[in-house]
């Protein structure tokens, strides 16, 4: 529930929560209900509520629904079954089949999401002879942006604020040169925008509307031209909307053009077609890592592709950014290996420079790092495949322990002795003596990730013992003795404050201040009954 907030906690985000739909997943229900002490109380319970929320772009490719057994293309409705995308665009144009049946009337005002069909002979015949185009590139089936009107293709998400989103595009003109944008925005402002109009206002001028837009994104008749970014998402952005713009088409004709496909919008990158050039990313982990280790390696790594005029690389630039989160998932060998695999399209990179993929931060804290980089720069041309690997091993370096004497005490010239056991990674038992003063540390390294260790201060008589965590103040012991499993580099201050009964241990004591101040006292006590004494008989 941690994902829940607000002033009374009436925001669920369901980007976090993992709540939101998939192609797998059409539908996620929820209840909210009233707990007291574990009994859910019915009767001021909420109904089940069921949301279509989804953490990333839905029939990217157009495939749903099928149209096999319709006409090539046809004017589907928005809210039909499976289609999720809906259209800033009011109809204009008449005489056009719609899905599943009948056809549209001339500025009906309804809203439909034009797709054609390339999946039989006939069909494909009839979109090469309409569309100049008669394959997808991904399955079978694409739309056209300029469907009846002027407009935007658009689907919303949820999202996590601060997270890195990659959205992919295919794009084809259809009678010539055709233009389009990809404009990102909140929701909350985006609900506004129902007009071409209104979004060429946004294209114009996004700071105002908080968008970020990717403009002047062009492809020629027929050839499908891949179009992809990044957008991070701003803070407290918990849904965002995603808009594929019509700019112009070949013909100014605002009913045709801007044929997109396989489009893409999620934390993961965007799978890489057959399609060349493209390179595959392998990266290997050996090494005793815990999921732990893993979870915070995946949050370190960061894979970045860079291109340079020349070879050697003087003055490289970066033109694509990934983690291993972006990636997809780990895979475990049988060795206890780990490998994360992906392959990159570079089919939206400038052809005749010089690509590379740099990795960076692969260290982490309590193990040794081995490196296995041997990749090349590579050459980029319209054929290119290049595969390029890492490697790294890891070797536990162990932990370190810092144990750290504070005494309290009139006295604090004393020396403590303590004792570390624990058992290495052989499976020996071990134990090492350390003596310290006050105000002194020291540190013991190499005690292996994982191990119970045990520190006990041997010197204790006459002192109250309290062993505590530096960095919080936090009490980890009330006693002279402390055992722990060593995950991380840990540190001990160790207190010792004087108790009822003062020791001679580690120094040369109390007793003889004691004693001291004993014999003063008597001293004056004595002092003062002989003065008393001698002015008594000058009296007399």
């Amino acid at each position: 529930m941690s994902n829940i907030s607000g002033d009374h906690g009436e925001k669920l985000f369901l980007a976090l929560d993992g709540g939101t739909v998939s192609d797998t997943l059409h539908s996620v229900t929820y209840k909210a209900v009233l707990m007291v002490d574990g009994t859910e109380y019915d009767s001021v319970s909420a109904d089940l509520t069921n949301t279509t929320y989804q953490a990333s772009v839905l029939n990217g490719s157009f495939e749903a629904p099928d149209l096999t057994n319709y006409y090539f293309q046809e004017f589907v409705p928005e809210g039909t079954a499976g289609l999720f995308w809906k259209t800033t665009a009011s109809n204009e144009e008449g005489g056009q089949p719609a899905y599943p049946n009948g056809s549209t009337q001339q500025n009906d005002g309804n809203h439909y999401i034009e797709i054609i069909d390339t999946g039989t002979s006939d069909h494909k015949s009839l979109a090469a002879q309409h569309h100049k185009q008669d394959t997808a590139t991904n399955g079978t089936q694409y739309a056209e942006i300029n469907a009846g009107a002027a407009g935007a293709l658009y689907q919303t998400i949820a999202t996590i604020p601060g997270t890195t989103m990659y959205w992919s595009v295919d794009h084809s003109g259809r009678d010539g040169t055709d233009t389009m944008a990809v404009v990102m925005m909140p929701e909350s402002d985006a609900k506004s925008i129902t007009t071409q109009a209104q979004l060429l206002e946004v294209l114009n001028n996004p700071s105002s509307y908080g968008a970020t837009v990717e403009s002047n994104l062009s492809a020629q008749q027929g050839v499908w031209t891949t179009h992809s970014g990044q957008y991070t998402i701003p803070e407290g952005q918990y849904e965002t909307r995603f808009f594929f713009m019509a700019v112009s088409t070949y013909n100014d004709k605002n009913y045709i053009g801007n044929h997109i496909d396989n489009v893409w919008f999620s934390q993961q990158i965007p799978p890489a077609s057959s399609e060349k050039p493209y390179f595959t990313l392998t990266k290997h982990v050996v090494g005793p890592l815990t999921e732990g280790d893993l979870q915070l390696l995946s949050g370190k790594l960061t894979f970045t592709v860079q291109k340079s005029t020349d070879s050697s690389f003087t003055s490289p630039e970066t033109v694509k950014t990934y983690t291993s989160t972006n990636l997809g998932g780990w895979t475990l060998n049988a060795d206890g290996s780990r490998t994360l695999s992906a392959r990159i399209s570079m089919r939206d990179q400038a052809l005749g420079n010089y690509y590379r993929i740099a990795e960076s931060g692969a260290e982490l804290d309590g193990f040794n790092l081995t490196v296995t980089d041997t990749n090349a720069a590579v050459l980029l041309q319209s054929t290119t495949v290049a595969g390029f690997t890492f490697t790294n091993t890891y070797a536990d370096a162990g932990r370190a322990l810092t144990l750290k004497k504070i005494v309290s005490a009139p006295d604090t010239t004393g020396s403590f002795t303590f004792t570390v056991s624990y058992t290495d990674a052989g499976g020996k038992p071990q134990t090492e003596s350390v003596t310290l003063k006050n105000g002194e540390s020291t540190t013991i390294r190499g005690i292996p990730k994982g191990v119970q260790v045990t520190v006990t201060e041997t010197t204790t008589d006459g002192y109250t013992v309290i062993m505590k965590d530096p960095s919080t103040g936090t009490v980890l012991a009330g006693s002279s003795s402390y055992t722990f499993t060593m995950n991380n580099d840990t540190a001990v201050d160790i207190y010792n404050t004087s108790s009822v009964a003062l020791p001679e241990t580690g120094g040369i004591g109390q007793g003889i201040f004691l004693f001291a101040g004993i014999g003063l006292m008597l001293t004056a006590v004595i002092a003062g009954c002989l003065l008393r004494r001698k002015y008594g008989k000058e009296a007399d």
